[in-house]
């Protein structure tokens, strides 16, 4: 965000569950955090925005298109996958980790974790950030946001995304590939 022009009002949104945000007991499908992303702008006043989210945020963003086309403005998604049901890497880390994960959460498996997500070095500062804000997330949170991500079905409604959408994602990104944008986010070759 300091990147951003002055001119632009933006705001970044901890979901609830993780970091410092409350920990409700449940809540945590993108349907949920849609909500939660409504009740927000309705708190201060903003009619409508451009919804900008990456990676399973992208997946709230449509949602949030979906569900307030109206308040949407316009669509950023960035390194956000259409469904994660078809993505053998998500489905073995749901089956021999998250849907077993317990309290206190495990700081090497936190630091796996984050590397994982990465593309290339961050400073070492920032990924020590990552990693301290991820152990703040509790085991309940962790599996009831990847069992919503798994259950969730926006992508059968993308139809009724009126915003106009800038899709984007990285070379190196090994569970949104290019391919897999376009051919499931039907993007021109």
């Amino acid at each position: 965000m300091p990147h951003l022009p002055e001119s632009i009002r933006a705001f970044a949104l901890t979901q609830r569950g993780h970091g410092d945000a409350s920990r409700h007991v449940t809540g945590y499908s993108p349907h949920e955090f849609s909500m939660d992303l409504a009740a927000f702008m309705d708190a201060l006043g903003i009619e409508a925005a451009v919804i900008v989210g990456g990676s399973s945020g992208g997946i709230i963003a449509r949602c949030f298109a979906i569900e307030h086309p109206n308040r949407t403005l316009g669509l950023i998604i960035a390194g956000s996958p259409l469904t994660l049901k078809d993505k053998p890497d998500v489905l073995a880390l749901w089956d021999t980790t998250i849907s077993t994960v317990k309290d206190p959460i495990d700081p090497s498996f936190v630091s796996e974790f984050v590397k994982s997500t990465l593309a290339q070095e961050v400073p070492q500062a920032f990924l020590q950030t990552m990693i301290k804000e991820n152990l703040k997330v509790p085991a309940r949170v962790w599996k009831a946001t990847l069992k919503g991500l798994l259950e969730d079905k926006s992508s059968e409604k993308l139809n009724k995304i009126n915003a106009p959408t800038l899709i984007v994602w990285g070379d190196k990104d090994e569970i949104t590939p290019r391919s897999d944008q376009r051919a499931r986010w039907l993007v021109p070759k």
